[in-house]
């Protein structure tokens, strides 16, 4: 990993979502760009001073906010640089993220009001239109060290979605990370035995696997969540039904209220 990029607009969820950026780019050596995007405000001839002089004053402001989270978590001197942008968010990251060759892009997710809009707005977008994986923090998660990575997976062909996982569990940091496959079956106890085999079958050596009978998506992830240790949950846009699931409005809101972990998006290539 060479290149994080955080997004932030300087909330409690935004600095949540700081430190993990923070700690990954130090354990990783890897640059660590922040990005700060406001809209311009409306502009009328009448008030076209006064919006300009708004600009000004807000680019300023947040280029010094930005400036002391690099001061005070002490980055003086690790490769880092600030964005500050005047424009539709997911415009600016795709931008930014392709200028700057990004591996991983990282975000908080406020709780309750903002998640009644999650799949509205602009963070949803980013998630769909970049090419690099996200990861989601959510304001009541508390940073650790990543040392475990569960995957949802729906049982499809995993080749591609398991190599990348490999390869972004070595780049984050100089350690061991455990990769392990979950499937939550909502099909009863008849389709155990083949699903199981299939888990066997996509699976790599020494990563494992884990079959879990819930009647819902979120009771599995709870129930797994509550006996094994997780860090991070995993997901790829490719499994569609699982990605739909996930992002609806009650489930987002479950996840982030009585799961707190964080979740990381990503894209399997064709």
């Amino acid at each position: 990993m060479e290149s994080i990029l955080l997004l932030t607009d300087f909330s409690d969820a935004a600095k949540k979502a700081t430190k993990f950026a923070v700690e990954m780019a130090k354990s990783s050596m890897a640059k660590l760009n922040l990005l700060h995007v406001y809209e311009e405000p409306f502009s009328t001839f009448d008030n076209e001073y006064e919006v300009k002089n708004n600009n000004e004053d807000n680019r300023h402001n947040s280029r010094l906010r930005l400036k002391r989270i690099i001061d005070k978590n002490q980055l003086q001197h690790h490769p880092h640089r600030i964005y500050v942008r005047e424009m539709n968010l997911t415009d600016a990251v795709k931008n930014i993220s392709e200028n700057e060759n990004t591996d991983l892009i990282i975000m908080g997710l406020k709780e309750k009001s903002d998640i009644a809009n999650f799949l509205g707005n602009n963070y949803f977008n980013v998630m769909a239109k970049v090419a690099c994986p996200v990861l989601i923090i959510p304001s009541s998660a508390e940073y650790h060290p990543i040392t475990h990575i569960v995957y949802l997976t729906d049982l499809s062909a995993e080749e591609r979605s398991l190599s990348f996982l490999e390869q972004f569990s070595a780049s984050i940091a100089n350690r061991d990370i455990n990769v392990e496959l979950l499937h939550i079956n909502e099909e009863g106890y008849g389709a155990n035995h083949q699903k199981q085999k299939s888990l066997v079958e996509i699976s790599r050596e020494n990563m494992d696997q884990h079959l879990i009978k819930s009647d819902s998506l979120m009771g599995g992830i709870k129930k797994f969540v509550k006996m094994n240790r997780v860090d991070v949950l995993a997901i790829t846009t490719k499994s569609t039904s699982i990605f739909q699931r996930i992002f609806s409005q009650s489930l987002t809101n479950k996840m982030m209220n009585d799961v707190s972990l964080p979740l990381l998006v990503f894209k399997a290539k064709a």
